[in-house]
């Protein structure tokens, strides 16, 4: 009886596990592969394998330095494959750090489920219509941390985080076209050959790797944006669009400007506004507003206003004068009030 008992439970673990697989090779979506690598700190991918759980993979030509628009932004990315790919259970990885002059390399299982969620739910986009994320992009960053978003237009997030090893890659296996046979002579290559590569060594040389930051960047903090108008007519705010130095983004627009729900996110780096008031009942001007955050700054506010609680609620504030030629930024909860003086940026008129 035992016997068959048992032998019974691992049928159905059997069929379990073979019901898994194929929900995951059943749902399929429009995405291509990318790449990112930290501003000033640039890398050389060698390999990088999205891995699906019917074992087949998809992989890109890799080669050229990454030295990309910053963390999360993609600085290199490919069509591959057919344009509805399952969702990968797995990313293999390898990379040469440059300012490191270090290889790294890992395998990692990625959270399908949430992965297969996003995908399935999208976001709704600039125009208020559904639509959904068209990339998966592995970042690789200084000390072996790798990052993995999902990114569409307007709409970007972290869904995980792993840490790769040192490991040694041969330069004929890793370059088969150079001639040059060892890793020195070929940092030294593209020291001489790429003045970005040059810069950003240099920069690495006398400044030190802020090893840990990309990880501080992955910070999470409960806020939501509130936009003020000193205005006697009515004022509309039409989107509000939020990059975060975690190398998230989210576009708010309709229903989830007027519900203005705290969420958690990242540290603010750069925010787009746009807006309509009614100048006569007949005439209307729209405005936008794009700006930029000081990183020192942003994070000296942060650490000021969360510090007795981290998990409060807090309001980024940006209040635009009557004149709509004016604003200021706040970070603010229930006791402090920091205004933010080394933002940047200018309200134009939007003809949109």
């Amino acid at each position: 009886m035992t016997k068959k008992i048992s032998t019974f439970y691992i049928l159905l673990l059997v069929l379990g596990l073979t019901a898994c697989q194929n929900k995951q090779m059943e749902e399929k979506f429009d995405w291509n592969p990318a790449e990112s690598h930290p501003l000033m700190y640039p890398g050389e991918a060698y390999k990088i394998r999205f891995v699906f759980a019917d074992s087949n993979t998809i992989s890109w030509p890799t080669g050229g330095t990454g030295l990309g628009g910053g963390w999360g932004k993609e600085s290199g990315t490919v069509s591959v494959g057919a344009n509805l790919k399952p969702v990968p259970v797995r990313l293999d990885i390898s990379w040469l750090s440059y300012t490191e002059k270090q290889f790294y390399q890992g395998s990692f299982q990625l959270p399908y489920d949430t992965i297969l969620s996003l995908f399935k739910n999208g976001f709704i986009d600039y125009n208020g219509e559904h639509d959904t994320y068209n990339q998966i992009i592995a970042g690789m960053a200084p000390g072996g941390i790798v990052v993995v978003w999902l990114s569409g237009v307007g709409h970007q997030v972290d869904v995980a985080r792993f840490k790769a090893q040192p490991t040694q890659v041969a330069i004929p296996d890793f370059s088969p076209d150079s001639q040059i046979k060892d890793l020195d002579n070929y940092m030294k290559m593209e020291i001489e050959t790429d003045s970005d590569v040059a810069r950003a060594i240099k920069s690495a040389t006398e400044n030190g790797i802020p090893y840990g930051l990309w990880d501080r960047y992955r910070e999470r903090f409960i806020l939501r944006p509130v936009i003020t108008y000193d205005q006697h007519t009515p004022v509309s705010t039409n989107i509000v669009s939020m990059d975060f130095y975690n190398g998230e983004s989210d576009v708010m627009l309709g229903d989830r400007i007027i519900k203005n729900e705290f969420q958690s996110r990242g540290r603010i780096e750069k925010m787009s506004i746009s807006w309509t008031m009614e100048r006569t009942p007949n005439k209307k001007q729209s405005y936008q507003l794009n700006i930029e955050f000081n990183e020192a700054e942003i994070f000296k506010a942060y650490k000021e206003t969360y510090a007795t609680n981290p998990t409060q609620k807090v309001e980024l504030v940006v209040a635009i004068n009557r004149g709509n030629d004016q604003y200021q930024v706040f970070l603010q909860n229930k006791e402090t009030k920091i205004e933010l003086h080394q933002v940047t940026g200018e309200i134009l008129l939007d003809n949109l």
